[in-house]
């Protein structure tokens, strides 16, 4: 709304909504959740596969791109669970 008809009583009020939900953590994480899910459940399972082929220097490499890309997501979380593995 706010960017379909900028300057309009509707637009203001639609910024504003877009603005206090910005500011609650829950909902940015699940935001973050959502727009990874696909793509990051991908690359788990990618990483996943080289260290089940012994190939642990593209595991590592894998989920540390999990980590730059998706930060703030349980993915990340899950990723950092593995490097933290990869490295005992």
């Amino acid at each position: 709304m706010a960017k379909t008809f900028p300057g309009t009583p509707d637009a203001a009020k639609a910024s504003a909504g877009v603005a206090a939900y910005e500011k609650d953590p829950a909902f940015k994480r699940t935001v973050l959740e959502a727009e990874a899910g696909t793509k990051a459940k991908a690359a788990l399972s990618m990483a996943k596969s080289y260290k089940s082929a012994g190939k642990t220097d593209l595991a590592r490499k894998k989920l540390q791109g999990i980590l730059d890309e998706f930060p703030g997501t349980t993915f990340a979380e899950t990723a950092r669970k593995e490097l933290e593995a990869l490295q005992k």
